[in-house]
């Protein structure tokens, strides 16, 4: 023992202070994570945020000073961490039977605002649910000039921000291309009606997922 204290330039007390504080922080490692373990039984699935929330009367009761950063860090090396699986939502149905139209704008630069409309239709978290957001790009000039937000993938919502594109362009007999994927809602019946009744020409593209619009 004295030779090892000399080697490291150690006092005997020093060296019993520093194998003390290990044994203390090791002790008291074990605890903090057989809390984890019990409220983790109770309730699955609690994160680092939560766990250090419930934990503090616990850690003032032991005389355990630990951090939020501490103790994910401590969930992290002991492998302990909750990864939680990003949630995906299918927007597009494209196995619908339901009639579908070609790509009529592959090569197509359009050079003035409404000749090219691009649909498409995504989704925003709302509390513990979704919400669908259906959205009308001009390919030229890169201004939304429909959009809509609906509590289901009905085609209510594509159909709103339809109208509201309309109303936006106004009366015009100038071509106009309205660019979707093959989603069953730009399918629908209703849908393919109104863009007919507007004297639109329908394009698709080839698969299931929107490509986007075309560069300027």
């Amino acid at each position: 023992m004295e030779q090892l204290c000399t080697l490291f330039g150690l006092t005997r007390y020093a060296w019993y202070a520093a194998t003390r504080r290990q044994q203390k922080v090791g002790f008291q490692t074990s605890l903090v994570l057989a809390e984890v373990m019990r409220l983790r039984r109770q309730v699955p699935g609690l994160g680092t945020t939560k766990l250090h929330e419930m934990m503090e009367a616990f850690l003032t009761n032991h005389q355990i000073k630990l951090g939020r950063d501490k103790l994910h860090n401590l969930l992290k090396i002991n492998g302990l961490l909750i990864v939680k699986k990003r949630t995906y939502v299918r927007t597009t149905d494209s196995e619908h039977g339901l009639k579908t139209y070609p790509n009529r704008v592959k090569d197509l630069k359009p050079t003035a605002a409404n000749q090219l409309w691009v649909s498409d239709l995504s989704y925003v978290r709302a509390g513990s649910s979704f919400a669908y957001v259906s959205v009308i790009l001009d390919a030229y000039s890169r201004k939304i000039v429909g959009w809509s937000v609906h509590k289901t993938l009905e085609a209510k919502g594509p159909l709103a921000a339809l109208e509201m594109a309309l109303t936006e362009r106004g009366t015009s007999d100038k071509p106009l291309i309205h660019h979707s994927d093959r989603g069953i809602q730009c399918c629908s019946g209703a849908y393919i009606a109104r863009l007919r009744k507007a004297a639109i020409h329908i394009s698709m593209t080839e698969s299931g997922e929107p490509t986007g619009s075309p560069e300027r």
